[in-house]
């Protein structure tokens, strides 16, 4: 088995330089492979595409995917086990992943173990084309306790160890935690790394200083970027991933945009039902080539983001994406019906001088709650300057609700996110 894994992981790292011909050729191969088992063993797509009068055959590339209608998690949580996963899957012999939205329902995600191995492998190449070792010690944050986490086997051998840190602690622990383990490789998203840049910053810790930082999850403004890294002294490399997913775009050293793993999954970016054009905002729908237990077929992602017009100046034949604009569920819905994203929001709040911690809530169609946590500069007039800044974006008849908190109460078996919507778009 594991000289069988480390033969596909090399396999893994040579698809990069193949051609943008072979790699999708190599990508259409694997989706027909999926699409034919999906709808042979999985009640669920077999009423999906008997619905739309589809069978496996007509489905020959990705040029054909906008045949099958997509799939939404709120779908899937609502259906039996039985119904999205695979006849003959044991359940109890698969990796479960558990992801949560904004619902706070929690969705499991079974994987049978060799897959969940060569998506894993996705995120591998990732740190390794930017120059990490497999002797590189790994300090890996996570959204739970996790007591329970089991060593991997190449642990044993010295390779890719790794330290788990509960983003349920205290930023104290943490950092005693990291002066012990000494990471070269530091794994995160933008509020845990945040939080922890600023702990280093305030005690003035010099002996936490990894050699890179990978950003996994969540959206990673410019001003969290340059925070994160000036506190690390370290580069901060953004990857977009899901438990959907695995690692479905990275940053490239070399060129401007995110390589799209196309030999993993299928990406579409669709403005309403249709492709959007290169360089245009849409939703994204993924196609995971690797999801066999539980298959995952044009799966809306509920992000927003967009295909780069350029071409990879690397030599890789990945494609490109542009930045990733965020969760639909983050944007702010006007009154107006217009969505707004989350990033005008970071530069509202932040610049008013002491903020230590913010969140946005949209509550209704016009009301906004924010909640911050004072710090030592923050003055009286801060919740008058928040709400003016604010103002500015949402303009009239949005009311706006400032409350000064000693904290913001964090659910630690959820990822912190700093602007939520709990309204949806009738649209």
């Amino acid at each position: 088995m594991v000289p069988h894994d480390l033969l596909h992981l090399r396999r893994l790292i040579g698809n990069q330089w193949l051609t943008p011909a072979e790699l999708r050729r190599l990508q259409e191969k694997k989706l027909r492979r999926l699409i034919a088992h999906a709808y042979d063993r999985v009640p669920y797509y077999r009423r999906l595409f008997d619905s739309a009068g589809l069978k496996p055959e007509d489905i020959r590339g990705v040029a054909d995917l906008s045949r099958i209608p997509a799939t939404s998690k709120a779908q899937l949580v609502e259906l039996p086990l039985k119904d999205i996963t695979a006849r003959g899957t044991d359940p109890r012999r698969c990796r479960v992943t558990t992801t949560s939205g904004t619902t706070g329902v929690p969705f499991k995600i079974y994987y049978r173990p060799k897959d969940l191995t060569r998506i894993n492998f996705g995120w591998v190449r990732t740190y390794l084309a930017h120059g990490m070792k497999v002797w590189h010690r790994i300090g890996a944050f996570r959204g739970w306790h996790h007591e329970d986490i089991k060593k991997n086997w190449y642990e044993y051998l010295g390779l890719w160890r790794r330290l788990t840190l509960s983003s349920g602690e205290r930023p104290e622990t943490w950092i005693a935690e990291l002066r012990r383990w000494r990471p070269q490789v530091i794994l995160g998203y933008a509020m845990t790394l945040n939080l922890l840049a600023e702990a280093i910053s305030e005690g003035r810790v010099r002996n936490i200083r990894p050699k890179m930082i990978f950003h996994t999850s969540g959206l990673l403004h410019p001003r969290d970027r340059e925070s994160i890294g000036r506190a690390l002294g370290s580069k901060v490399v953004d990857i977009y991933g899901s438990d959907e997913g695995g690692c479905i775009a990275w940053e490239c050293p070399v060129c401007a945009g995110y390589h799209i793993n196309v030999d993993l999954v299928v990406l579409e970016i669709l403005e309403g039902l249709q492709p959007a054009r290169p360089g245009q905002e849409g939703d994204v729908v993924i196609t995971n080539l690797n999801s066999f237990a539980m298959p995952l077929i044009r799966y809306r992602q509920e992000d927003v983001a967009a295909l780069s017009l350029e071409t990879p100046s690397c030599g890789r034949g990945l494609p490109l994406m542009k930045d990733i604009q965020g969760r639909i569920d983050d944007f702010i819905l006007l009154p107006s019906g217009k969505r707004i994203s989350p990033h005008p929001f970071y530069w509202a709040i932040l610049m008013v001088p002491g903020i230590s911690q913010w969140r946005v809530v949209q509550e209704a169609r016009d009301l906004l709650k924010v909640e911050v946590v004072a710090g030592r500069d923050f003055g009286g007039d801060g919740p008058a300057m928040i709400e003016a800044n604010l103002r500015k974006i949402v303009k009239d008849g949005m009311r706006i609700a400032v409350s000064v908190l000693d904290a913001i109460e964090r659910n630690p078996q959820e990822k912190f996110r700093s602007v939520i919507s709990k309204v949806r778009s009738e649209g």
